[in-house]
């Protein structure tokens, strides 16, 4: 029996189950995208006053999905609001979700030694990386998606305009610095030295050669390792933003437990992301952060002295402490994905999936303790190709049985407990 053949007699048209990442489900993004969880109103906030949330969930538990809803969000926020309104009404998005060329870049920098070791490469790692990090990312996304000519004709104020982007592009390694040949050399090799997420430039004496010293007089330059001239950049890139009718920035921070050089270790996943979590860095006016964290750093958090949580004032930062499913949650997001997928006119459930022998306890009971989506999509599709495997196409039967049912569950929960005890020893 195939499955294709049992999902059509529901009035399924294709799988909702198959996919198990919410980066490659073709479901979610178009059919499913505003089933949300329901911590989502403290996690998403008001977009015209971005805000911080940290959120802390299981694998699976659904955290690149809401990256996703917030993304897709914000998308439709920004469609609604007019690009000349005053004050400034979009948001703009940044995506801190790519770790690996970061941290590959700034283990090349150190000593070969220390570059290889994870542990000593984190106790370099400082906030102002990070800053770098989203800076970079959020300049190259906002050079990416406008023309500068055609912006500068827009506002005809290259005057006004041209120290903002011209910083902004220099500090990614395109357009150049200004002033006299020593002391761009001496500018160069500072911001070379200490802007270490990024390829050094080996041109960028010679590209700040062609700047006007008048216009670099002032300017905060990231050639020193601190935080002070970060925070004015990230004001300045505001001040772009918002000529360009932005009057948010909303930070994304996701997959941080998937750099390869963490080797998916808490503890290294801890030092990377503690750097990070300073109250003056997250609460920036008009910069909302989205920290979407591994459950397992909670435990690590409640652990923290005193200092810590006064520097990072948790208190302050919609703290969502676990990202749970109930069983009820969960079945409705069956009911949605197999809604989506359905065939017009068609209105298939679980329920009728599954043979009356089973009651709806005891399917309430099985949701829960599957606690995520992704082991519920896993466990619905395990059990529905199980089902079909055990019957012929001549002999169909329309419902799962209780036996089926019980086997499948009993198997999946003793394969979901040994991934659990390894993500724990880890």
């Amino acid at each position: 029996m195939r499955t294709d053949q049992f999902l059509a007699h529901h009035g399924v048209t294709r799988n909702p189950f198959a996919e198990e990442d919410a980066q490659t489900d073709q479901v979610f993004k178009a059919l499913c995208v505003d089933v949300r969880h329901p911590a989502w109103d403290k996690v998403y906030g008001d977009p015209a006053d971005p805000a911080t949330s940290l959120v802390f969930g299981e694998k699976g538990a659904g955290k690149t999905a809401m990256r996703l809803q917030v993304a897709e969000a914000i998308e439709r926020h920004n469609d609604a609001c007019a690009a000349d309104a005053d004050p400034p009404g979009r948001v703009w998005v940044v995506e801190y979700d790519d770790f690996n060329p970061l941290l590959d870049r700034f283990a090349d920098r150190l000593p070969a030694r220390k570059g290889r070791d994870a542990t000593r490469v984190l106790e370099e790692w400082k906030l102002w990386d990070h800053m770098d990090g989203v800076l970079s990312i959020a300049v190259t996304d906002l050079l990416s998606s406008i023309a500068i000519g055609a912006l500068i004709g827009y506002f005809q104020a290259w005057d006004y305009l041209s120290w903002y982007l011209t910083y902004l592009v220099a500090f990614a390694g395109w357009v150049p610095y200004w002033v006299k040949w020593a002391h761009r050399k001496l500018l160069a090799r500072g911001i070379a030295k200490n802007v270490r997420v990024l390829r050094r430039d080996r041109t960028m004496t010679d590209l700040l050669m062609r700047l006007r010293s008048q216009d670099l007089e002032n300017q905060p330059l990231p050639n020193k390792p601190r935080t002070d001239d970060r925070y004015e950049l990230l004001g300045k890139l505001q001040g772009v933003l918002r000529a360009l009718g932005y009057g948010g920035v909303m930070v994304l921070v996701d997959r941080v437990d998937e750099p390869h050089l963490l080797g998916g270790r808490v503890e290294h996943i801890r030092d990377f992301v503690w750097s990070m979590l300073d109250n003056k860095f997250l609460r920036q006016p008009g910069i909302g952060f989205k920290l979407l964290l591994p459950a397992e750093l909670l435990e690590h958090l409640n652990r923290e002295d005193r200092d810590f949580h006064q520097r990072a004032r948790l208190d302050k930062q919609n703290v969502v402490p676990s990202l749970d499913w109930t069983a009820d949650s969960l079945r409705d997001l069956a009911a949605a994905r197999l809604a989506a997928c359905s065939a017009e006119g068609a209105t298939p459930t679980l329920r009728d999936m599954i043979d009356p022998a089973v009651s709806d306890s005891r399917i309430a009971e099985a949701l829960r303790t599957l606690r995520t989506p992704r082991h519920l999509f896993k466990f619905l599709f395990r059990l529905i190709s199980t089902h079909c495997n055990t019957h012929t196409e001549s002999d169909p039967v329309w419902r799962v049985g209780p036996e089926t049912f019980e086997a499948v569950l009993a198997v999946y929960a003793r394969e979901q407990a040994s991934i659990d005890r390894g993500l724990s020893a880890s």
